[in-house]
């Protein structure tokens, strides 16, 4: 089975922007509202692992100028 692509960083952002767009334009049911709260989800949880491998990355950079 092909493991999925993950998103970058830039491309959830803009996903999500783009999801927050169409709920605040009030042309949306309340199914399609759903499904967007889910994918709104899964796209914060996508930016929230990039921010913290990164902020990872970052602290291991400056801990090993320490050493």
């Amino acid at each position: 089975m092909a493991k999925k692509k993950q998103k970058s960083y830039e491309e959830a952002l803009h996903e999500l922007e783009s999801l927050l767009e169409k709920v605040e334009s009030d042309e949306i049911s309340i199914d399609e509202l759903s499904s967007m709260v889910q994918q709104s989800v899964e796209l914060i949880k996508t930016c929230k692992n990039q921010l913290k491998g990164i902020e990872k990355n970052i602290d291991d950079s400056f801990n090993a100028m320490e050493e």
